[in-house]
C-alpha cells in the first residue's frame, strides 16, 4: 500500500492545481501565517497548467518513492479535497481521512488511523502534520445530538473521541445558539484531536526533539478560506 522513498524528493503536480484555479478556493490568509516552499513551488507550478508533457515524467519518478511534506488528516465530507484547499500536487500530501477527522488516543490493537500515523512520522519523517476540520461538519452535528445515532451504532461509537470536545465546549460555551455552538465544536474537534495525537510515541519523540510540527486548521466551506488555529 505505501513506499518510502528519498526524505527530499519532491515531485510538483500542475494536475491539482488546475482543480484548485478551476473551483476558486483560498488559502492565502492560512499560509501566510505559515510560508512553506511546497505553497511557493505550487503558484510557480500554476504557470505551466495544461502542459500535459509534464505529467508522465513527474508520475514515473513518484513510482520509486515518495516523501510528503505533511500527514494531512482531515474529514471524510466529499465536500472538503484536501489537494485543492492546500494547492498541492501528487507525493506532496499523506493523507488520513475519516469521519470528523479523528484521531484516537494511542492504542496498541490494530487500528487504521494510528498505524497509519506511524508509518507517516516514524518510516516517512514527515516535517508537519495538519489537523484539519471544517464547516458544517456532520460528525460533529452527530456529537452534538447523538439521539439521531441509534442506526449507525459504528458511527456512534467513533464519535465517543469527540467527547471531551463537546464538553469542553459544553462548559466554556455554555449560552451559546446551535450553530455558533456546532463551529466551536468543530474547532474544539481538531484541539482534542491533536492532543490525542500527542499521545502516539513517535509523534511525542519527535515533537521533543523539535523534528515535528503539528498544526489545526479549520476549513470553510461557504467561504473557501482556511483558518490556522491557535492551540494553546
Amino acid at each position: 500500500m505505501y513506499s518510502s522513498g528519498s526524505r527530499r524528493k519532491f515531485f510538483p503536480s500542475s494536475q491539482a492545481l488546475t482543480l484548485a484555479l478551476l473551483v476558486g478556493l483560498n488559502i492565502g490568509s492560512a499560509f501566510a501565517q505559515a510560508p512553506d516552499s511546497t505553497v511557493i513551488r505550487a503558484r510557480a507550478a500554476a504557470q505551466r497548467i495544461g502542459d500535459g508533457s509534464s505529467r508522465s515524467p513527474t508520475l514515473e519518478a513518484m513510482a520509486q518513492g515518495q516523501a510528503p511534506g505533511r500527514l494531512f488528516i482531515t474529514c471524510s465530507d466529499s465536500r472538503l479535497i484536501p489537494s485543492a484547499i492546500t494547492w498541492t500536487g501528487v507525493g506532496e500530501l499523506f493523507v488520513i481521512r475519516n469521519a470528523g477527522n479523528i484521531v484516537p488516543p494511542f492504542d496498541t490493537r490494530p487500528e487504521g488511523v494510528s498505524a497509519t500515523v506511524e508509518y507517516a512520522v516514524a518510516v516517512l519523517e514527515v516535517p508537519t502534520i495538519v489537523v484539519c476540520g471544517h464547516t458544517f461538519c456532520g460528525a460533529m452535528k452527530g456529537a452534538l445530538e447523538p439521539d439521531g445515532l441509534d442506526a449507525v451504532p459504528n458511527v456512534r461509537n467513533f464519535l465517543k473521541f469527540v467527547e471531551p470536545a463537546r464538553l469542553a465546549v459544553e462548559r466554556l460555551h455554555p449560552n451559546l445558539d446551535p450553530d455558533t455552538r456546532w463551529v466551536r465544536l468543530v474547532e474544539q474537534n481538531v484541539r482534542q484531536q491533536i492532543t490525542n495525537l500527542k499521545t502516539h510515541p513517535w509523534v511525542a519523540a519527535r515533537l521533543a526533539t523539535g523534528d515535528l510540527r503539528v498544526e489545526g486548521w479549520v476549513y470553510d466551506l461557504e467561504e473557501r478560506q482556511t483558518r490556522i488555529l491557535p492551540l494553546q
